[in-house]
């Protein structure tokens, strides 16, 4: 994982709350106050029929508000956030691990639009230093992006697998990547397979599967020579072990860590650590004007926190926000002493 050559994939059976699958709990509150625009459930495949577009726009309406609202357990969040995964791609359309994510740890977010326009410039800016969070089945806050049906399955499949296809960069890291782990997928869907096809293409890395379900013997040995994918039953004491050798991994890097000065605000930086490099500046600052400009870019940080968690403000405005943020800690820091 270090060395960012790992993807995580999120699958439906991931996020729980109370105990209890989320998709569950959708499915009965849609059952309850939607039953009318619902003509029928594909339980197998967790699809729905609608009886029309508008009964379609209704439910598309009540799933984004679901998920809008919806707290789920955190645990399994909180540790996929502390692991150095540069790329994390999901199958719902929740933003629970964005955030989960520490501020400072400034991850990116992006989905894939199935019936709309995807901007290919929209990851220009992220280097894999950064953790990227991938929603491949659109984003609770567009409904149009939901894939909630037949239809809209076939149209993702189409147009991720087609042209354009995945951001460019997106499609670099997975071909890269040296192995691949799932967590919360069901095997045993059709769909689910042609998904590890569109996502592994050549590439055939080690993969590891992590509380899924994968069906009979025979499709989990298919599985296992089709895509190379080793199952572990249980996946929490997994995660929790790659959790606690991740963290002596740093703690050894802390015990070495560099005395503050500006080559260490400067390695904050660009670590993508823009809080801690903002408190180190400001211990070592002594010139009051420049002790009154690192306020000022404090408090810049903090506005650009807010409104990001907040997800009220332009993507556009918050990356100048933050852009501006970063140049002025480098140019505090350039005029520090060695």
């Amino acid at each position: 994982m270090g060395r960012q050559k790992c993807v995580l994939l999120l699958g439906p059976e991931l996020a729980h709350s109370g105990g209890r699958l989320l998709r569950e709990q959708l499915r009965d509150q849609l059952d309850q106050q939607h039953k009318e625009d619902i003509a029928h459930f594909h339980e197998r495949d967790n699809l729905f029929l609608f009886h029309n577009k508008a009964a379609k726009s209704e439910v598309q309406r009540a799933v984004s508000l679901f998920y809008e609202e919806v707290k789920p357990d955190p645990e399994v969040y909180q540790k996929i956030a502390s692991l150095p995964f540069a790329l994390t791609i999901s199958t719902t359309p929740d933003h629970f691990l964005y955030q989960a994510y520490p501020r400072d740890a400034r991850a990116q977010f992006a989905f894939f639009n199935h019936i709309g326009q995807n901007d290919e410039n929209e990851l220009d800016g992220w280097e894999r230093d950064r953790p990227l969070l991938y929603n491949l089945c659109g984003s609770f806050r567009e409904d149009a992006s939901l894939v909630l049906d037949y239809d809209d399955l076939f149209r993702l499949l189409k147009t991720a697998m087609g042209t354009p296809g995945l951001p460019k960069k997106v499609r670099r890291a997975l071909g890269e990547a040296r192995s691949f782990f799932f967590l919360g997928f069901d095997f045993d869907k059709w769909y689910t397979q042609l998904l590890l096809r569109l996502l592994c293409e050549d590439n055939t890395p080690m993969q590891v599967a992590l509380s899924t379900q994968y069906g009979n013997k025979d499709n989990q040995i298919f599985l296992l020579k089709q895509f190379n994918i080793k199952f572990i039953g249980e996946g929490e004491a997994f995660f929790d072990e790659l959790c606690r050798r991740w963290q002596e991994q740093l703690n050894e890097g802390a015990a070495d860590a560099e005395k503050p000065d500006k080559h260490l605000v400067m390695r904050l930086l660009k670590e993508g650590k823009t809080g801690r490099a903002l408190e180190v500046l400001m211990k070592l600052l002594t010139e009051p004007e420049d002790k009154d400009m690192a306020v000022m870019v404090s408090n810049w940080y903090h506005k650009w926190e807010n409104d990001t968690k907040a997800g009220t403000e332009d993507s556009r405005n918050l990356d100048t926000l933050y852009n501006r943020v970063v140049k002025n800690i480098n140019d505090l820091a350039t005029n520090l002493p060695d």
